[in-house]
């Protein structure tokens, strides 16, 4: 199960015997072809998409069923139900999995299905009675539809047979039931039309569920919501009705319309409602059931946008699944949803894609002309059928879903004396599409505790105004407090930003490691390495670490240091600097530990004279860095990020692709590479794999790389069964030792759109990356290929990745930024462009490198539709060592505030790239010279002048004000 494939429920034909009779299966909506959008009507597009059936996904095993949710996981649930239409021919059963075809227990069930096995088991058992479901079917009549909540980890399902809500934990056990409006009488049958629930969705911390009624004007459907508390229960006072669906033309037999699926855009702004037709209380049909869009403006729910599915009789042909989906990669973009007649009225019954753009005003809704149509049966054709009246049940479809807040802890500030709260600042950027205004602090679910993790309440206890509204990707920060009794512990709560109407807009859980504040805290690290003569790599690990046991009962002194486990540190026990560190100071306890680069876990237990007592600093992680022997500058590697498949020699048959793979050793010692090429997983809009099979070489090793030089190793790949459009990823790494940091590049093989130019690195790039020396021109080449069997006039474009280089055609003085040529290519021929290219920088920056972007197009395609269009990234240009242009851009300040404190704190954020040095600068006038700011930062090191090495991330510098300063100005220097 990955994001964008769709889960889909219906009834199977009684002509199919039952370990053959599907009722769930998936299908890839992953990339929806756009020639597949297509208008209504007999010649309608229709989609057959990829999709599976596990062999117990069958009327046999698990029965008729209809709602379906998608755990975080992937995972999937679905519910089993019985009203389904009988008279039509259909199944009607429940599954022998759950206990048998008119079990009680089989028609409460909801079933796991497992998003890698596709192996179905027994999830959770809702209560259900007997009760004369049509024919001789005798049981209860099942379930609604289940929801998945993320926030608490856990489901909530709609009970048919009861009207009641049921809390079920993510193991399967009733948490809690909940029965909204009138009590249930215990008897057996559905409850009154106005007492029955069926669609229900968990968004943030509430939950949504729909009313059937009758669905017309006079009864009309409702959609309440019940708010949920910090531990995930519902909150029976909150229950309020929030909307009243559009009414729907009851006709053709229609007894209810319910809103059977409720589905969420990301941002909970917009609520997508499916209606089902019910042609008797216990028998689906269609002809007179929609789709609603529902909009939150302000704090009220309005219907903006209403679709009849299909043929419609003028009325709809909904069967009340409803889902988001993906196009173009973009989420969102598409309304699925279960439909009888998406082409005429004949058929096909299946599901139903419409763009949301596309559908019709509510207040005069129609059926869309342009959709796609997965008919459930493939064979089905607009002129012999299958009709197949009152089959349709859910879809749902995953999620990439995102976090709806980014949320980091700044400073933890330990108590200043015993059973004094912690001081705890976050960094919060809002992501929930919409501008906050509130916060909300309350306990994290206990069911959401994990590995020995705590919750309390933090304060502030109550909702509270952040210190600005934070517009959608905007960051602010927040301080708050935890009992300090919680010391030494993973305190874990849950935050909940609210817009200014007060509507819960997101909750995101926070845990946080607290330090053990009558004990030691770990302040800062320093790491530095070499390489010993037998090849193994020695570092030496600097912890400052600062005693806190002056806020305890009984204060020591630290004399010794113990690494736990102790595999890899020579010696395992070490002494601070100065010796002892006495309560309430700072000191330095330095290891060497013998090891490879990368993730590196540890406790460091601290001593006393006598060993004894002593005081743990946990779970200390460090990211050891790569130990290059003879220092210099780290490798590098490049490809081509996009190769294209090209004929075969005389042929028009595509079949191969070059990959150029570079290597370049920066360092000052000869090196020798061994490498390997390999296929990546398929990720929209790439949906072809490659194996080892299709490169050839697949592995090898580089003969000798002399110092400052490169090697390319041209790749092979078979791709003769690309289709136009069709590509895969591949990614190629290298490594020169054991220890050594693997160099991997990747890109992307692709077979070109006919009549579209093929453009690649010509043969001088293929041996090696170009270097440019400054003021000097250096001559390109690209090979531009036509694969059609007629002349192609091609205009081939370049520039350069960062606009430090400027073009021009061999022997002319007039260089562009932009430079267009133009050729003329026969059929299948290829031809070799010469391009000059000129620096214009001064030539006083280190490293890195640019890169040449080239684009090759039929004169005639329109500019537009060429400039929209990803160009094609050739090998990186490499510039001389002692003349190279660094592109980089200035170092950023994300945000400034100021820490209150004694003294206080200038806290900055900036923008680094990783390896490069920064130094912070302060001036109290503008007139004046610049001083270093020495402070401290909290994710790296900062050196005693105010200088750092960034991390390719965010840093947070903390300089102190020094009183009685009124004013400051401060700006971040890169210094390389």
């Amino acid at each position: 199960m990955q994001p964008g494939i769709a889960a889909v429920s219906c009834a199977a034909p009684i002509s199919l015997p039952l370990s053959n009779a599907w009722v769930f299966g998936v299908m890839d909506f992953r990339v929806p072809p756009p020639s597949n959008y297509g208008p209504f009507g007999t010649l309608a597009p229709l989609w057959n998409p990829p999709g599976y059936h596990h062999p117990s996904w069958t009327a046999e095993t698990i029965g008729n069923v209809y709602g379906i949710t998608l755990d975080a996981l992937g995972d999937m649930y679905v519910a089993a139900h019985g009203l389904y239409n009988k008279p039509y021919g259909y199944h009607q059963r429940y599954g022998n999995l759950g206990g048998g075809p008119t079990n009680l227990a089989a028609a409460g069930t909801i079933y796991r299905i497992d998003r890698n096995t596709g192996t179905p088991s027994v999830f959770a058992v809702l209560p259900q009675q007997a009760m004369n479901l049509g024919g001789s079917f005798l049981s209860g009549p099942g379930l609604g539809n289940v929801s998945y909540d993320r926030l608490n980890d856990q489901f909530f399902a709609t009970n048919l047979e009861d009207g009641r809500i049921y809390r079920i934990s993510n193991t399967g056990s009733i948490l809690q039931t909940f029965d909204p409006l009138g009590a249930d009488s215990a008897a057996v049958g559905l409850p009154p039309n106005a007492e029955l629930i069926w669609g229900i969705e968990a968004k943030g911390a509430a939950v949504y569920y729909a009313v059937a009624n009758v669905g017309s004007t006079a009864l009309p459907g409702k959609i309440r919501r019940v708010n949920l508390d910090g531990a995930g229960a519902i909150v029976p006072s909150s229950d309020a009705e929030i909307f009243v669906v559009p009414a729907s033309t009851v006709c053709c037999g229609a007894v209810y319309v319910p809103v059977t699926d409720i589905t969420f855009s990301a941002d909970g702004t917009r609520m997508v409602l499916g209606e089902r037709t019910m042609i008797t209380a216990t028998e689906a049909y269609n002809h007179a059931s929609r789709i609603h869009i529902v909009q939150l403006v302000g704090s009220t729910w309005t219907a903006v946008r209403s679709l009849e599915t299909g043929y419609s009789w003028g009325h709809g042909e909904a069967y009340g699944g409803v889902a988001y989906g993906y196009e173009g990669g973009v989420p969102e973009q598409i309304i699925w949803g279960t439909s009888a007649d998406t082409a005429t009225g004949a058929g096909p019954h299946g599901v139903f894609g419409v763009r949301p753009g596309d559908f019709p005003p509510t207040s005069s809704p129609s059926i869309v002309t342009n959709a796609f149509r997965v008919p459930f049966d493939p064979s089905y054709s607009a002129t012999f059928g299958p009709d197949y009246k009152g089959s349709g049940g859910d879809v749902e479809i995953m999620q990439d879903e995102k976090p709806c807040a980014e949320i980091k802890v700044g400073t933890v500030t330990c108590p200043e004396k015993k059973d004094a709260p912690f001081e705890i600042t976050l960094d919060i950027t809002n992501l929930s599409g919409v501008t906050v205004t509130y916060g909300w602090l309350t306990p994290c679910p206990t069911n959401q505790l994990t590995g020995g993790a705590v919750t309390t309440q933090p304060l502030p206890a109550s909702v509270f105004s952040l210190p600005f509204a934070l517009t959608n990707t905007a960051t602010g920060s927040i301080t708050i407090q935890i009992p300090g009794s919680f010391s030494g512990q993973t305190v874990c709560f849950s935050l909940t930003l609210l817009n200014d109407s007060g509507e819960v807009c997101c909750t995101e859980k926070i845990c946080i490691p607290l330090p053990d504040c009558d004990c030691a805290r770990l302040v800062d690290t320093k790491i530095s390495c070499k390489v010993l003569a037998d090849g193994t790599v020695e570092y030496t690990i600097q912890l400052f670490v600062q005693n806190l046991t002056h806020l305890s009962s009984t204060p020591f002194s630290f004399y010794h240091a113990t690494f736990l486990p102790p595999t890899g540190f020579v010696p395992a026990n070490v002494v601070p600097s100065p010796n002892p560190i006495p309560p309430g100071t700072t000191g330095v306890f330095t290891a060497t530990y013998h090891g490879g680069p990368g993730p590196l876990c540890f406790t460091m237990v601290l001593h006393d004279e006598n060993i004894d007592p002593c005081c743990p600093i946990p779970k200390i992680c460090l990211d050891l860095p790569s130990c290059d022997p003879a220092g210099g500058h780290p490798d590098t590697c490049s490809v081509e990020e996009r190769v294209p498949c090209k004929p075969l020699d005389g042929t028009t048959s595509v079949g191969v692709a070059t990959i150029n793979y570079t290597i370049c050793n920066n360092s000052s010692v000869p090196r020798t590479y061994t490498w390997t090429a390999a296929g990546l997983p398929a990720t929209p809009p790439c949906t072809q794999v490659l194996s080892s099979t299709n490169f050839s070489p697949a592995s090898g090793t580089t003969p000798v790389v002399p110092p400052g030089g490169c090697i390319t190793i041209p790749i092979t790949v078979r791709c003769q069964d690309f289709r136009p459009d069709d590509c895969a990823g591949f990614r190629i790494c290298a490594t020169y030792g054991p220890n050594a940091i693997s160099l991997c590049c990747e890109g992307v093989v692709y077979r070109p759109r006919p009549g579209v130019p093929v453009i690649v690195a010509g043969p001088d790039a293929s041996k090696s990356i170009p270097t440019l020396a400054l003021g000097t021109p250096t001559t390109l080449t690209f090979d531009v290929s036509n694969t059609e069997n007629r002349t192609l006039n091609a205009a081939v474009t370049v520039r350069d990745e960062f606009n430090i280089l400027v073009f021009s055609a061999v022997g002319s003085n007039t260089p562009q930024p932009l430079y267009t040529t133009t050729v003329s290519l026969p059929p299948l021929a290829t031809q070799t462009v010469r391009i000059n290219a000129t620096r214009l920088d001064q030539g006083n920056n280190p490293p890195p490198y640019s890169g040449i972007f080239a684009w090759a197009r039929v004169e005639t395609l329109p500019t537009s539709e060429f400039f929209n269009t990803p160009p094609d990234l050739i090998s990186p240009v490499r510039l001389t060592r002692n003349a190279i242009v660094n592109p980089s851009p200035a170092p950023v300040i994300l945000s400034f505030r100021i820490e209150p404190g004694q003294p206080p704190s200038a806290v900055l954020r900036i923008e680094s790239e990783a390896g490069r040095r920064y130094r912070v600068e302060r001036t109290p006038n503008l007139s004046g010279s610049w001083a270093n700011a020495p402070g401290t930062t909290l994710e790296i090191v900062m050196e005693p002048d105010g200088s750092f090495i960034g991390n390719g991330e965010g840093v947070t510098c903390l300089v102190p004000c020094d009183h009685p300063e009124t004013l400051m100005f401060f700006r971040v220097v890169r210094l390389d």
